[in-house]
């Protein structure tokens, strides 16, 4: 059951961003964009913690939801062409504040040095999702903007083969595989995008999705349900930075 709430939480997530792309009721389309990734940043912030297991959780996320809350408002204000210009610096400021909070805890504390490790993570991850607003910054109405679509039917159709349970060693593979010619034979119905291009992204955003199922099946499986939901949120977060630079490299 937990299987279907990672998958489910990944896909519904990828559906919202996709969908909220192309609302523009006030002439700001990315706003909807951003209100979107701030609620996934906001539940992953604080469903995290239920993975790492690391100390001063709640604390923990309120730094997790100011790197990636924070990078998303600066999506939305910075220049369109320079929309991730301050992304490296939230990532940066939520790895300072990780660092001021385990010092606060105060020395002989547990597991500072992991704690540490799980809170930049945590950071990137969030950090990441601002990717999808930068995305739709360059292009408000989506139209010369097709990457978006294209690598999240990549993503869903490498979420659904990694709901096979067979090893790592198959899955991985056949999801990348399978990711790239869903998103190759989309470029050719529905866009003009040239299928390489389409297919090139999707694989790398199909490798994320798989390096986190491989990351799940080690660690037996999310032990919560608040875990698995932040198991589902995680490569489509970080898929967000991936789709920008990815965009920007194909269509400059």
């Amino acid at each position: 059951m937990k299987t279907v709430t990672v998958a489910s939480t990944a896909i519904a997530s990828l559906v919202a961003l996709v969908l909220s792309s192309y609302v523009d009721f006030t002439g700001n389309g990315a706003v909807f964009v951003g209100a979107v990734a701030s609620l996934m940043v906001a539940i992953f912030a604080f469903s995290w913690p239920k993975i790492s297991g690391i100390p001063s959780g709640l604390i923990m996320g309120f730094v997790t939801l100011v790197a990636g809350c924070g990078a998303i408002i600066a999506s939305l204000n910075a220049p369109p062409r320079e929309a991730m210009l301050y992304y490296v610096v939230f990532v940066v400021l939520g790895l300072a504040l990780t660092f001021l909070v385990q010092l606060l805890r105060g020395t002989g504390a547990s597991q500072r040095l992991y704690s540490v490790c799980a809170g930049a993570a945590a950071s990137l991850i969030a950090a990441s999702t601002s990717g999808w607003v930068a995305v739709d910054r360059l292009t408000p109405d989506d139209v010369n903007s097709p990457l978006t679509l294209l690598v999240a039917m990549g993503i869903t159709a490498a979420i659904l083969v990694g709901c096979i349970r067979w090893p790592d060693r198959i899955v991985a593979p056949l999801a990348i595989v399978i990711s790239a010619l869903v998103s190759g034979m989309a470029a050719i119905i529905f866009t003009t995008v040239t299928p390489w291009q389409a297919m090139f992204f999707a694989g790398i955003a199909a490798a994320i999705t798989a390096s986190c199922r491989a990351v799940l099946v080690a660690e037996g499986g999310p032990k919560s349900r608040l875990a698995a939901v932040a198991y589902g949120l995680t490569p489509i977060m970080l898929s967000g930075a991936l789709v920008y630079f990815a965009e920007r490299l194909v269509f400059g």
